[in-house]
């Protein structure tokens, strides 16, 4: 019962979720849906890719009037055991992103879900606009 509540609130906007899951007696473990207790205590622990869009629930969202800037990071891409380092322009946009991270883990351009900061990059959105640092690490989920 629990688990397709959850699957719902994930699914709905943010006020409904919030009163669905307060009904319920949930707890959210630190404001966020992420990690959370049921009514009984049972812990549930969602993983990254299961709430989309991911800044639901507190999450900070992304300012869309923030300067993209186009100063040369390293990122760190894990995907399952492969980590690569990689440098790209701050000012990239997610799709021209993932094209390269595809390229160099050698997944002919086999779809893939990004994730750095809590946060799905967004095919649209330049990598500027999540305020990346130098070697921080994105996870890399391929899709079936």
């Amino acid at each position: 019962m629990t688990w397709e509540l959850l699957k719902l609130a994930c699914e709905a906007d943010e006020p409904t979720a919030q009163v669905m899951i307060t009904e319920h007696g949930i707890t959210l473990h630190n404001g966020g849906i992420r990690t959370c207790y049921g009514p009984s205590g049972e812990l549930y622990c969602l993983p990254m890719f299961v709430i989309n869009p991911p800044e639901k629930f507190g999450s900070e969202k992304i300012a869309e009037d923030e300067k993209e800037t186009g100063e040369t990071i390293t990122l760190k891409v894990i995907q399952s055991e492969k980590t690569i380092e990689l440098q790209v322009q701050s000012n990239i946009k997610g799709k021209d992103f993932k094209k390269i991270v595809n390229e160099k883990m050698g997944n002919e351009q086999q779809k893939i879900r990004l994730f750095c900061v809590g946060q799905e990059l967004d095919d649209k959105v330049a990598l500027a606009k999540y305020k990346l640092a130098d070697k921080y690490a994105v996870i890399c989920y391929r899709c079936k």
